[in-house]
């Protein structure tokens, strides 16, 4: 599952963390109608979507909204790293180590957002923080170098192979045309 970039768990706004909590709990809900298994089998992916500069209690105040989601949705909780600003995965790897939560890498949000590290390391070290898990990532391409924010329609390339298995959901803007494509050239 992957709940919209509103859905902000650490906002200043306390009607927004509520709201955020309450759509990670429907996922979640939704998942264990479905039979899933309540950790990182069937994961929860969000985006951080706050920043912590010049908020001293950060971290505190995100850990206080974990508490706002049942334990459904806490044991499938992942984050995904940004593609602009603070949190991008050399950044997140800090903050989520000591919490003991997976992150989601995005290789286009790497792309426009490294930290200084290259993809490869930063695949291996995003895939590692998911243990026994099968990590699932995502890849998309970018639309235009006037704006390499922008996901394209279809993907040229097929995802990078690291030599560590994951689960690769394909972000293009043509959905499931897109992957159908990329499987015939595959």
């Amino acid at each position: 599952m992957h709940p919209s970039q509103y859905v902000v768990l650490a906002s200043l706004k306390e009607s927004v963390r509520r709201d955020a909590a309450a759509e990670i709990n429907f996922n979640a809900k939704v998942l264990d109608m479905l039979g899933s298994s309540p950790d990182w089998s069937s994961p929860i992916n969000v985006h951080l979507n706050s920043s912590p500069l010049g908020r001293p209690h950060y971290g505190a105040e995100f850990d206080a909204a974990l508490c706002l989601l049942s334990a459904s949705a806490r044991g499938r909780l992942v984050i995904e790293n940004e593609d602009k600003g603070h949190w991008n995965v050399p950044h997140l790897l800090e903050f989520l180590r000591p919490r003991g939560m997976p992150l989601s890498f995005d290789f286009l949000h790497h792309a426009c957002n490294s930290g200084g590290m290259d993809t490869k390391r930063a695949f291996l070290a995003s895939a590692e923080t998911w243990g026994k898990f099968t990590p699932v990532f995502h890849y998309s391409e970018s639309l235009s170098r006037a704006n390499p924010r922008a996901h394209s329609e279809f993907c040229k390339s097929a995802p990078p192979d690291f030599g560590k298995k994951y689960f690769c959901m394909i972000e293009a803007k043509a959905k499931d045309f897109a992957i159908e494509r990329l499987m015939k050239h595959a």
